[in-house]
């Protein structure tokens, strides 16, 4: 095994200076003969932690695939810290990844309840972990792996993947519910009552908003749309409109030629 020398102390503030904000890998290229899992290991050593939920390290399809292949394997002992060290990505994220890839199963899977998988339902394309954490909020115990897998069950209708609760379009849109029921009480976004037959104390009646009526209310009121609350997830909101807003603009302008 080669010799790694001592940190000095002026790699150790180099690394307290930078490491939150730029990471692991960033860092060993500028620490001539330090790699990855060195710097992995000294920043523990100096516990110097960096949040995960700002630390954005990225995949690509091959780590995907090395992932699948080694969770598909055998899985002998060690094999994350293994596959953490090929990938040159933490053991955390190579776990989290392969639950989002839907590499991962509960052995013993509690029965998931109604309200559990329409609340999966509701929130579409957003990643499971992050569907994860939310339902933690609410008090629902499933991992990332669990919803992954619920959503490749076939337990679970393809359709309702392209519908949102106002609740739900509220969150991945950066604003309050009051501000989608806004939208949908002014006719801007348009939605179906769910049926729940709920009173005013509980708040009225649920909304069902299909993709579509998303991107429509985009095209027709941008200014109602802030750009800087949607960050968190535009890549949903690109994808989406690049799926739907096609569609959605012919029929604009045919509803145009028809009214002229």
């Amino acid at each position: 095994m080669p010799y790694s020398p001592p940190y000095k102390p002026e790699e150790d503030a180099f690394l307290r200076e930078h490491y939150v904000k730029r990471g692991a890998a960033w860092r060993a290229e500028r620490l001539p003969g330090r790699t990855v899992n060195s710097v992995y290991g000294r920043t523990y050593n100096l516990k110097i932690t960096r949040s995960r939920d700002k630390a954005k390290i990225e995949s690509s399809p091959l780590i995907d695939a090395m992932i699948r292949s080694a969770y598909l394997g055998s899985r002998p002992t060690g094999f994350i810290t293994k596959l953490a060290k090929q990938v040159a990505r933490p053991e955390w994220w190579v776990s989290r990844q392969a639950a989002n890839l839907g590499l991962e199963a509960a052995r013993n899977p509690r029965p998931w309840t109604d309200a559990e998988i329409a609340f999966v339902q509701a929130r579409g394309m957003l990643p499971a972990h992050l569907i994860s954490r939310q339902m933690a909020r609410r008090g629902w115990r499933r991992t990332a792996a669990a919803i992954a897998n619920m959503r490749t069950s076939g337990r679970m209708d393809r359709l309702d993947s392209q519908h949102f609760s106002a609740f739900a379009l509220a969150e991945v849109m950066g604003v309050d519910g009051a501000t989608v029921m806004k939208w949908i009480r002014n006719g801007w976004l348009e939605a179906k009552p769910r049926g729940q037959a709920r009173t005013e104390a509980q708040r009225g009646d649920g909304w069902i908003i299909h993709e579509r009526a998303v991107v429509a209310f985009a095209v027709k009121h941008p200014t109602r749309i802030s750009l800087s609350k949607l960050e968190p997830n535009k890549v949903w909101f690109l994808d989406l409109m690049a799926r739907y807003a096609r569609t959605v603009g012919a029929t604009g302008r045919q509803q145009m030629s028809a009214a002229a």
